[in-house]
């Protein structure tokens, strides 16, 4: 799939707009691979980019991106309206759960910010977002008038593209797949052909018998299984104590795994580093619940995107809840357990083709399943592969360039 052409563009100015340098590795993959993308259709441009702390960027990118914090609102300001081009960067920023208090303003801000740039004559491209469905009126309200504004809108996911046709917002809206699967320095030849994503995907994670069961005789080195866990409830409800049975469910399934050989292994991932959200305590908590800590490694958070999802390639399988933890297991062709705590996994596990049992509920954590479902992922790991190749999968990350 060829790129569009780049554009001479000296004076361009690009200000992008994301929930950057808080310590999230899913947002951190996705600004670097639309940095990746736009420095071949920008050449020249330079970026200003929202950000709480240094981040990684692409090395061909260093002299043109300047960066701003975001609470600093003079500078914020003064740079947004200096831009010619105004992006919101990928991620869900459309949905109206939680704290009212909390998005209500989160949600304005983008409307007025968006309002301000269009008074101004400027472009405003929404790329690789994702969008709930709101479920009050004031969510509707502001996420539909926003969104109505903007001249392009590239959503990550099938139920984003329902949630906006359903508001009315479809005719500048198109459907594409989470930029982080295009997350390599390499992913582009300078003749602007798609290449391979990453040289080291695995084609047979496991070694499995004719019958695809695992083969343990055959087994000469660890089995590392991938996990990725959240505070769900306490996000949400501090007070909300569900978090500590889940981790106890959770606990307990694995340790039931690990009891099975002494081969089999953990990797526990930290794919949110910022406080009060992050993933640190709770992993911590699953990893206290272990019994054989001698074979679990803790994968702290790491400002390096890349570094992550190498280290997810020298697992065997993934249970995933954080949503970029799931797509990091795609694009290394892992077998993968979703566990579905939000809309967005739900329709990445239907726009990659996993098989409805590749997906488990809260409530079906809760209630003990994970047990099962760690055995069916042993013995039958292709149920828990996508039916999308990855080639296609990045071909449609970039289906909405044309446009541009």
């Amino acid at each position: 799939m060829a790129l569009i052409n780049s554009k001479d563009d000296p004076g361009e100015h690009i200000f992008i707009l994301g929930y950057y340098g808080w310590k999230n590795t899913g947002d951190d993959a996705m600004l670097y691979s639309l940095l990746n993308i736009l420095d071949r259709i920008y050449p020249s441009t330079t970026f200003t980019i929202t950000t709480g702390s240094k981040i990684k960027i692409p090395e061909s990118m260093d002299n043109r991106i300047r960066e701003v914090n975001p609470f600093q609102r003079l500078l914020f300001f003064k740079a947004l309206f200096q831009s010619s081009i105004y992006v919101l960067g990928g991620g869900t920023h459309f949905f109206d759960y939680g704290t009212r208090r909390i998005r209500i303003p989160r949600l304005l801000q983008h409307l007025l910010i968006t309002g301000a740039m269009k008074l101004r004559g400027k472009k405003c491209y929404f790329l690789g977002i994702g969008v709930e469905k709101p479920n009050n009126w004031w969510g509707k309200f502001l996420i539909k008038n926003t969104c109505k504004m903007a001249d392009l809108i590239v959503v990550r996911d099938s139920l984003s593209e329902e949630t906006l046709q359903d508001m009315g917002v479809d005719t500048k809206t198109y459907q594409s797949l989470d930029l982080s699967l295009l997350l390599s320095e390499g992913i582009f030849k300078k003749d602007s052909q798609l290449n391979p994503l990453i040289n080291k995907t695995k084609k047979e994670p496991y070694l499995l018998k004719k019958d695809n069961t695992l083969d343990k005789t055959n087994l000469k080195s660890r089995v590392t299984m991938g996990v990725s866990i959240l505070p769900f409830y306490h996000i949400y409800d501090p007070k909300n104590e569900k978090d500590n049975l889940l981790v106890e469910k959770i606990a307990r399934a694995l340790n039931k795994w690990m009891a099975d050989s002494h081969l089999h292994h953990l990797k526990l991932f930290i794919f949110n580093g910022q406080p009060p959200h992050d993933d640190i305590q709770i992993t911590h908590s699953l990893f206290e619940l272990l019994d054989f800590k001698n074979r679990v490694e803790i994968i702290p958070y790491n400002p390096d995107p890349l570094y992550i999802l190498n280290e997810i390639s020298t697992c065997s399988s993934f249970i995933g809840m954080r949503y970029h933890s799931c797509l990091f297991a795609f694009i290394n062709n892992l077998p993968l357990l979703i566990i579905d705590y939000a809309p967005k996994n739900r329709a990445m596990a239907r726009d990659v083709g996993l098989n409805s049992k590749a997906c488990i509920s809260l409530e079906e954590v809760l209630s003990g399943g994970m047990d099962e479902k760690i055995q069916e992922i042993q013995l039958n790991p292709h149920d828990f592969q996508p039916s999308l190749k990855l080639e296609e999968a990045q071909k449609k990350a970039l289906n909405w360039l044309k446009v541009l």
